[in-house]
């Protein structure tokens, strides 16, 4: 089923979704990303921790860019 292929959390692709997910989350600073959808997206693909790790590293990667920007 296509469900299945695309929810497969243990297949080759599932490291660089997180990574794509992480990135475009840690870029929401600077562009109008839907974050709810891309995190919600990660916990669907990669499971509830793997999808919260992910979610949580570029949120906070953003957040750090932005504070360190705005000290600057």
């Amino acid at each position: 089923m296509p469900g299945d292929r695309w929810l497969s959390a243990a297949d080759e692709h599932a490291g660089l979704f997180a990574l794509v997910g992480a990135g475009l989350l840690s870029i929401d600073v600077l562009l109008p990303v839907p974050s709810s959808i891309v995190g919600t997206m990660l916990g669907a693909r990669l499971g509830l921790w793997p999808g919260f790790a992910a979610t949580f590293a570029g949120l906070m990667t953003g957040q750090v860019g932005a504070y360190a920007a705005s000290r600057w």
